[in-house]
């Protein structure tokens, strides 16, 4: 891994907060999604970019063969640490094992590495991002926060609330299990992962996350407005109080 970091403009009492950790591939292996084009990804990531910096010292994590540590617009945005991985792989296991793997080497090299973070898939902006930011921070319900859905059996990856400690434990080499051509997805995989966590380590997000972006794999946009999403909103709420590990009126 390639290192870059930018002079720390966070105050001294949001040392603690948690970090952000947005995955990025801004020229996307061959095949693997829809949207290719490394002009608009390059755009969409900026934009996010730019956006999360204003919450917390942001950790970007590039893994193509784009030459991010000499892109000034990157540079240029304050509060950011850009960490450049190999992009040599074929990648033929699917975009999971390679994102997956990316945060597992950014674990084992950080330091110091924060003590939580949000992960979130780097093109999307999450627009209420601030009440989730903030309901987490002051009021967690354990070491985690992943959507999980029961009826379809997968876990949520584009936005991921963890602790350092919760996943080391539980999700470290996660990304050796997948392989999206045999049709291990890693959503499957990290479902499954967290049978074994024991009550009060984890929950579902309380509210409910508002994506805006276009899906990789279909290159179509994301819905979160309307009737159909504040359904969805009241599901969520009404679900949290029976259990809060997993949504069961529901699917992603």
């Amino acid at each position: 891994m390639r290192r870059h970091r930018k002079g720390d403009t966070t105050a001294d009492g949001d040392k603690n907060r948690p970090a952000i950790v947005l995955t990025a591939t801004v020229i996307p292996r061959h095949g693997v999604v829809q949207r290719a084009s490394a002009e608009t990804r390059r755009f969409e990531y900026l934009q996010a970019l730019r956006f999360y910096s204003a919450f917390s010292r942001v950790y970007l994590l590039e893994n193509s063969e784009y030459d991010i540590l000499n892109d000034a617009d990157f540079l240029a945005v304050p509060n950011c640490t850009i960490r450049k991985f190999s992009g040599n792989d074929p990648g033929t296991q699917g975009k999971g094992y390679h994102e997956f793997k990316m945060i597992d080497e950014w674990v084992q090299l950080e330091n110091p590495l924060p003590q939580t973070w949000f992960k979130i898939t780097g093109r999307l902006i999450i627009a209420n991002f601030s009440d989730i930011y903030e309901r987490c921070t002051k009021h967690s319900m354990g070491d985690a926060h992943i959507d999980r859905y029961a009826r379809t059996g997968i876990a949520d990856t584009r936005l991921m609330y963890l602790s350092a400690d919760f996943y080391r434990e539980y999700l470290s080499g996660v990304y050796r299990e997948a392989d999206d051509r045999r049709g291990r997805w890693i959503e499957r995989i990290i479902f499954d992962r967290l049978k074994a966590v024991p009550p009060g380590r984890f929950a579902v997000f309380r509210d409910e996350p508002v994506v805006i972006g276009v899906a990789a794999t279909t290159d179509e946009p994301y819905v979160s407005s309307g009737m159909k999403f504040r359904a969805k909103g009241l599901l969520r709420s009404l679900n949290y109080l029976f259990d809060p590990l997993c949504l069961h009126w529901r699917s992603k």
